[in-house]
């Protein structure tokens, strides 16, 4: 784990923004996106997932062990660094509640593009069925 810790930082600091926007929602009085469908991923999004050692690989793993409830995987895939900054419990909190949230979804990688310090992981989340919302 420590090589993926030290080569895509950037990449982990990436899914925890969409862990975190998977959590958000709720009632705001704002009419629903009507995109009935999922976006259809970049070429170079579809080649990074066919390699396990991928960027966006490590993302699809990092989603599935919130999925699976696998906190101590889900805590190893992060630079230690931004668990440490936040607090190890207060981040274990973090990713255990977004676990609901993730079961009813699927994570949809969009693209894979560098950026300073890493490479950025775009991705959406869907539902497993029916319509995005």
């Amino acid at each position: 784990m420590r090589q993926i810790r030290g080569i895509w930082p950037a990449t982990l600091v990436a899914a925890v923004s969409i862990v975190a926007l998977a959590g958000c929602g709720g009632d705001s009085g704002v009419a629903p996106a009507t995109n009935p469908k999922a976006a259809t991923p970049s070429a170079s999004a579809q080649r990074q997932l066919d390699d396990p050692r991928s960027p966006a690989s490590t993302v699809m793993r990092f989603w599935d062990s919130i999925r699976h409830g696998a906190l101590p995987l889900s805590l190893s895939l992060y630079e230690p660094r931004v668990v440490s900054a936040a607090g190890i419990a207060t981040f274990a909190g973090m990713l255990q509640d977004q676990r609901a949230a993730s079961v009813d979804t699927r994570l949809n990688v969009l693209g894979v593009e560098d950026v300073a310090g890493g490479r950025l992981v775009a991705a959406e989340t869907v539902p497993k069925v029916g319509s995005k919302t």
